[in-house]
């Protein structure tokens, strides 16, 4: 054995690769392409075009629970109605406004 840290550290994949390769032979597992445009996992890895990254986050049907403040008004909009206390999806606007005000 060449390296014996880096084999040590590498074995589980070792190990994965055995189980996939005879479950391929017996046809249990049937490996198909997948275009590197429906790579869901590359919004957590790289960085991606905003309109690539918007179109995979829709596909992984995460959304928005607040106003954008890239998209304007967020603060604006916290602003407004702060003062009446209203609440949306069980936080305080007014809460919100602080936190908002705080960070940025």
């Amino acid at each position: 054995m060449a390296n014996p840290v880096f084999h040590k550290c590498t074995k589980h994949i070792e190990i994965d690769c055995h189980i996939i390769r005879d479950a391929y032979k017996d046809g249990c597992v049937l490996p198909s392409h997948i275009k590197g445009s429906d790579q869901l996992a590359d919004t957590f890895t790289k960085v991606l075009p905003f309109k690539t990254f918007s179109s995979m986050v829709s596909k992984l049907g995460l959304v928005s629970l607040a106003p954008s403040p890239t998209c304007g008004g967020a603060i604006e909009y916290s602003q407004a109605t702060a003062a009446t206390g209203e609440e949306v999806d069980g936080f305080s606007i007014s809460a919100m406004h602080s936190v908002i005000l705080d960070k940025g």
